[in-house]
């Protein structure tokens, strides 16, 4: 079986689309010079046109900027998203680390009664207990969406650093949730719909029709005057 070779649009080919140039503007004054011979108003007129052409190449011109750009930073947005995701990861793992700096049992003091060592106690128990139960939540590895925290348990009420640490963690998650939210806009920009890929392809003719009818619009005005 044969290979098949399938055309590229003509717009995509420079000297065709130079060709099609020539052939436009010589048409263009060959109908509207000497044969129609448009007066003043028709010239003016022609501006609607050619400016019309020229608005329809700068869209098609604002879509392949955008696609280009979006598709540079894609990967470093997807890098940033990952790098949130870990550092977040890296900390939720730190605070339910057993024993480590809330998973601890403490040592009675001379200086707290029992009643004060029960509550300290209590609290950093209360704290652990909610880190361990998120890191079990968390996946250790990003699946590339955000994190919802309302499917997190309710945060315990203490009055020591471990509150911090808490706040801390909601802190990531909301980098972490913003820069996927970043990424995934980016992504979306990257990508083109049919209509702007039609509009790309086309808009290389539109400037050239625009630019041959301007030049046939200055010759047909210096005719007149």
């Amino acid at each position: 079986m044969g290979c098949m070779n399938l055309p590229f649009p003509i717009t995509t080919n420079p000297w065709a689309l130079v060709g099609l140039f020539f052939v436009a503007l010589l048409v263009l004054h060959v109908v509207l010079v000497f044969w129609l011979k448009v007066g003043k108003r028709g010239w003016k007129l022609a501006d609607y046109y050619w400016l019309g052409f020229t608005a329809i190449g700068l869209i098609g011109a604002s879509g392949q900027a955008r696609h280009l750009v979006a598709k540079n930073m894609e990967p470093t947005a997807k890098a940033h998203a990952s790098w949130e995701y870990d550092r977040l990861l890296y900390e939720i793992n730190f605070y339910s680390a057993d024993p480590g700096v809330i998973c601890r049992t403490f040592t009675p003091s001379p200086l707290l009664s029992e009643a004060q060592h029960y509550a300290v106690q209590t609290q950093f128990d209360a704290a652990c207990k909610w880190m361990k139960d998120v890191s079990r939540l968390v996946p250790p590895k990003d699946a590339g969406g955000p994190l919802d925290i309302n499917t997190w348990p309710g945060r315990p009420t203490v009055h020591n650093e471990t509150d911090q640490f808490m706040q801390t963690v909601f802190r990531y998650v909301a980098d972490y949730n913003e820069s996927v939210h970043s990424r995934d806009d980016i992504h979306q920009k990257s990508e083109t719909s049919e209509l702007e890929d039609i509009v790309t392809v086309v808009s290389p003719m539109f400037l050239a029709l625009a630019l041959a009818l301007r030049i046939t619009k200055v010759t047909g005005e210096l005719r007149m005057g």
